[in-house]
Formats: C-alpha cells, structure tokens, sequence
C-alpha cells in the first residue's frame, strides 16, 4: 500500500528538492512522507477500527456466555424446585 503511494509522487518534486539542496533526508522529509500521509492515516483509521470491532466483539462473546450462564443457573433452580 506504502508502495503505490509512492509511485503517486510526481518525480519532479524529488528533482526540484535536489536542485534545491534537499539531499536523501530532505527528500525523505520534505517531500515522501507528505505524499504518503494520506496513506498513513488511512492504515492508521483502518487499525483503529479494527482495533474497536475486536473489543466489540469481546465484549458481545463475554455477554453471551454470561446470559448462557444465567439461563443454565435458571433451568437448575426450576429443576430443584420441581423435586
């Protein structure tokens, strides 16, 4: 994904930052990771959305086994009460 951000990056913007006197930090700094940022923060939204549904998904599994819990104890009682 980082690589075809890269490849978006017009050629002349390295060239007009070595006619300036950018060398390969300059270059690095001043004009790649400008043109990936909107890659950046989209791997970093997609991570954090990620990261969200997993807790999420947590949460909905511990709540399920929970109510299954509850509704086992329930059945018992009823049993034992019927005895």
């Amino acid at each position: 994904m980082y690589i075809s951000g890269l490849g978006a990056i017009d050629d002349e913007l390295y060239d007009a930052c070595t006619v300036d006197g950018g060398g390969r930090l300059r270059k690095a700094l001043s004009v790649t990771i400008p043109g990936i940022m909107n890659v950046i923060i989209k791997q970093y939204y997609e991570k954090d959305n990620n990261q969200r549904d997993s807790e999420q998904l947590g949460y909905l599994k511990r709540r399920a086994e929970n109510y299954k819990t509850m509704r086992e104890a329930r059945i018992q009682k009823r049993a034992e009460a019927e005895e």
